[in-house]
This record gives structure tokens, C-alpha cells and sequence, in this order.
């Protein structure tokens, strides 16, 4: 098992880290519409700056989108 690790991108093992950055570079082009629209399509939050899109769509892409609420099975959970 790989170890966590800490500092801004806290969490992620070394290699989720990699691809994090990876999937970063390869959608830093994109405008807002097409962050949003790939936030969208996967049921996740649009809301937020260029960063924020930015950094919640590379996360969807490294480790996926976040489940519904387990407890209710409709809420969905936040990416913060």
C-alpha cells in the first residue's frame, strides 16, 4: 500500500498525485463551458473559478465521481 501523502495536494498516494497533475496539464486548455460540461455530465458541482473547475475535474478523472449519500442515497457529496 502506498503511503499518503501531505502539503496542497494532501491525500493522494504518489501515484494518484501523477496522474492528478497528468489529467491537470491535459485539460488546462479547456474553456469554462467545457469544464463545466464535463462536470455536468457527471453529476458534479459547476460552481466555482477556473481553478476550482480545473482541480475538481482532474480529481474526477484521477479518482473518480463522488457516490450519492450513503445514509439517504440521494444526497450528493461535496468536493471541498
Amino acid at each position: 500500500m502506498e503511503k499518503k501523502s501531505g502539503g496542497k495536494y494532501g491525500g493522494y498516494t504518489p501515484a494518484e498525485l501523477k496522474s492528478f497533475k497528468d489529467h491537470k496539464e491535459e485539460i488546462e486548455d479547456n474553456s469554462v463551458a467545457e469544464l463545466k460540461a464535463l462536470l455536468k455530465k457527471n453529476g458534479v458541482t459547476q460552481s466555482g473559478n477556473r481553478d476550482d473547475l480545473i482541480n475538481r475535474v482532474a480529481d474526477c478523472k484521477t479518482l473518480g465521481t463522488l457516490p450519492s449519500c450513503l445514509k439517504c442515497g440521494g444526497g450528493k457529496l461535496k468536493f471541498r
